[in-house]
């Protein structure tokens, strides 16, 4: 079994792609004729993903690379990066031997097109800016872009799909207001208890109203004894 081989004009297509001096924005590679062995550079533009769609044939395999401007318009900064997109297309009218050999090519290919994501179609239509965006959204960080570019990467952009559309991040103020310090609990209030009404001692009733009475005063009340006056009176005639 012969060994796959990656031209060196494939290497030099895609440091064309990567390059920040180039206008270069899709390269295409592909098999020659009567070959699967072998990996050959086919062609390049500068029109973008457009472009690249437009140039893919309707019966051979590609293997290509487009470029994504990722935009990070925060309204006060903005910041562009370029973002690399690696494309198999194997439509159905190619050979099902040939279309299965290939899949083990992707190891190889990968090694040169180093690229943030890659996906694999069978028709133009498959391949559609949506599909990219939620492949490099996946493969990013929290901080996502608000926009893409896939072509006209000096302006025009598309933007993120409604469903999937981040909102600004909200600028932090220069000098934010101090924070006013709570207010301290009311102190709680003092209740005084009412002193309790002196209740007088109830008035002692006499239990007798009769005063007392001197000894001559209760000797004179007392009742007189008729038989011991009687004694008396004869005790002192028996003396005379």
């Amino acid at each position: 079994m012969a060994k796959f081989v990656v031209d060196d004009a494939v290497s030099g297509a895609w440091g064309r792609l990567t390059s920040d001096a180039s206008t270069t924005s899709w390269i295409a590679c592909g098999y020659p004729e009567g070959s699967s062995n072998q990996l050959v550079f086919k062609g390049e533009g500068a029109g973008g993903m457009p472009e690249f769609l437009a140039k893919l044939p309707a019966d051979d395999i590609v293997w290509g690379a487009i470029k994504v401007v990722a935009v990070d318009d925060r309204g006060n900064l903005v910041s562009r990066r370029p973002k690399y997109v690696m494309v198999k297309y194997a439509p159905p009218t190619v050979a099902a031997m040939k279309r299965a050999k290939s899949g083990g090519h992707k190891g190889a290919v990968k090694q040169v097109f180093t690229s943030h994501v890659d996906i694999e179609v069978e028709s133009v239509d498959e391949l559609t800016e949506e599909s990219i965006i939620v492949k490099l959204r996946a493969c990013g960080g929290a901080h996502q872009p608000t926009s893409y570019e896939f072509s006209n990467y000096s302006g025009t952009t598309s933007p993120l799909p409604s469903s999937r559309s981040l909102s600004p991040a909200p600028t932090p103020a220069s000098n934010p207001a101090p924070v006013p310090a709570p207010a301290p609990a009311p102190a709680p209030a003092v209740v005084t208890p009412e002193p309790e009404p002196v209740v007088p001692p109830a008035a002692v009733e006499e239990t007798s109203t009769t005063t007392a009475c001197t000894t001559e005063e209760a000797a004179a009340a007392a009742p007189v004894n008729d038989e011991a006056t009687g004694l008396e009176e004869d005790t002192e005639a028996l003396a005379v």
